[in-house]
């Protein structure tokens, strides 16, 4: 077999490294996942890690676990989403209707017409921006 023909894993021995391990270990990794990357048994890894632990026990509070790394989340997408959301199921209403939601109407439109009136609450607070304005004054007199 050549080593163009080789597996990456066939390429490199596998890392023994118990202080790479360790490293891991600290970094929220479980003993399994270090196994597989380093390509070594998982009792290997667990034996030296539990080894370690008691020679130094404070290696488990220095280790980081998954709450740890929290998910990368915008902090604006989920509010713009749902008022974008919002704002379409109106616009969908006055295109449809051809007038804007009223309070009389069924569930649907009165929770419509509550989403508008705490857009003109909004407006007069100071707390709508430019593009939202915008967008609301696409549906005619919603101001009012």
């Amino acid at each position: 077999m050549t080593a163009e023909e080789a597996s990456p894993e066939d390429q490199w021995p596998p890392a023994r490294s118990e202080d790479e391990w360790l490293l891991f270990y600290l970094h929220g990794l479980s003993g399994a996942r270090i196994a597989r990357l380093c390509r070594v048994h998982p009792e290997t890894v667990r034996y030296s890690l539990r080894h370690r632990e008691t020679l130094d026990p404070s290696i488990f509070g220095r280790r980081l676990f998954l709450h740890d790394h929290p998910r990368y989340r915008p902090l604006t997408r989920g509010r713009e989403t749902a008022w974008d959301r919002r704002y379409t199921a109106v616009f969908r209403f006055v295109a449809d209707q051809g007038r804007l939601p009223k309070q009389l109407g069924g569930s649907i439109e009165r929770g419509l017409q509550r989403w508008l009136y705490t857009q003109r609450l909004k407006l007069e607070a100071g707390k709508l921006d430019p593009r939202q304005v915008e967008l609301l004054d696409v549906l005619g007199e919603w101001r009012s």
